[in-house]
């Protein structure tokens, strides 16, 4: 695969992600009321990374069940529990959610 190639296909895995990412928050504004995960890790780089999950009640189909998806990964320059609270707030917003309909935190921080 040429170097275009490379592009072209990086392109249609983000567009891809794009569009599973709001089908699943489409799913999360009709449950309304959501829980996070939140698990911070070193990455191979040793940049501390986390990965945000959410929680909720899938009710858009008739066989309603509590699913879990992951969302996606942010790089976080501030591990303190303010710096933590802001990338998720931003992240949240980015999303369209309603940081008022969150009804559970989970963080989970790597010792290593």
């Amino acid at each position: 695969m040429g170097k275009h190639g490379h592009q072209i296909q990086n392109e249609l895995i983000e567009l891809m992600a794009s569009d599973v990412k709001k089908i699943i928050t489409d799913k999360l504004k009709l449950a309304k009321y959501f829980s996070i995960i939140l698990d911070c890790t070193p990455d191979v780089s040793h940049k501390e990374q986390m990965s945000l999950i959410v929680r909720f009640v899938d009710v858009s189909h008739c066989d309603i069940k509590v699913v879990e998806h992951f969302i996606e990964f942010f790089i976080v320059e501030d591990t303190t529990g303010k710096g933590l609270s802001d990338l998720l707030l931003v992240a949240i917003d980015k999303l369209g959610l309603n940081i008022d309909h969150c009804w559970g935190r989970d963080t989970i921080m790597s010792l290593t």
